[in-house]
């Protein structure tokens, strides 16, 4: 992996397989986590988090390989909250479950 440095603080990590594909990257704000995206070896996003103040907060996205949105996961300090909708390949609508405090309340479909 490699790190990336303003002002002797991390910016950005870069993380790759032995034979140099990027496989993750974890951005950096006030020395904590404020994003991280993991790749698919074909160099595509298989999922992608948002932080503040190093935990889980406003939405993850997982995708399929060739870019379609595969779930999108809603959370709150670090825990789900809110619903989390999944979809299939072509992109119709799956599953929805609604979290509070990062337990299931209710699934439709």
């Amino acid at each position: 992996y490699k790190t990336f440095y303003m002002g002797g603080v991390p910016v950005i990590s870069k993380h790759y397989t032995k034979s140099g594909l990027l496989i993750q990257e974890t951005v950096f704000r006030d020395n904590k986590v404020s994003a991280r995206k993991y790749y698919y070896e074909s160099g595509e996003p298989e999922w992608e988090v948002l932080y503040r103040d190093g935990k889980r907060e406003v939405a993850a996205v997982s995708y399929y390989p060739g870019g379609g949105v595969k779930c999108v996961t809603l959370y709150r300090s670090g825990k789900v909250e809110g619903m989390r909708r999944c979809y299939s390949a072509d992109g119709v609508l799956e599953s929805e479950i609604f979290y509070t405090g990062g337990r299931a309340e209710h699934e439709s479909f």
